[in-house]
Order: structure tokens, then sequence, then C-alpha cells
């Protein structure tokens, strides 16, 4: 009966389970992030930088056709602008769009 409870046992390296615990540690702030910015009405620079996955300077260069405003000095995308820009890229075969 305790056969089928019995477990290997696995031997790692401290260095290499201390780099593994890092990179869970990363995931999991991007997971974390991701789902507290998810309905964000409102992106900074960084964040549509992210989204977009363009330079800074691009989206700077852009913002006025991205849409913008200006609070307290920081720069300021509505989300559903950037999902648009994002769909009015999108091509879908076969779609009459």
């Amino acid at each position: 009966m305790l056969e089928q409870f019995k477990t290997e046992v696995i031997t790692i390296e401290t260095r290499a389970f201390m780099m593994i615990l890092d990179e869970l540690r990363d995931i999991k702030e991007k997971v974390v992030n991701a789902v507290e910015n998810a309905n964000k009405p409102y992106l900074t620079t960084k964040e549509v930088m992210a989204m977009l996955g363009k330079s800074e300077n691009w989206v700077l260069q852009h913002k006025d056709a991205l849409g913008h405003s200006k609070s307290s000095g920081t720069l300021l995308f509505k989300r559903k602008d950037i999902d648009a820009y994002i769909e009015s890229g999108y091509f879908k075969k076969g779609s009459r769009n």
C-alpha cells in the first residue's frame, strides 16, 4: 500500500535552484502586473511601449495618432484607443473588412 506514495528524490544544485526561483518570481511579477493592469482605462508610455512592442521614441512620435492626454506632467493613453490601433492593423484572410 505504501508503494503508491513513494516519490523520487531529485538532487539539484543550489545555484540552479536559485536561478529557477528567480525566474519564477519574475514570471509571478509579470502575471500580477498583467492582471492589475488589464482593466486600467489609462496607460503610461511604458505600458503602451510594452503593448505595441515599440520604442519610447516611436510612441512619443505617434502620440497624436494614438490619442493622448497629459495629467500632472504624465503622458497618458486610453486603453481603448491603443486597442483600436492594434485592431486597425488586423487582417484575416477571407475577411471583407
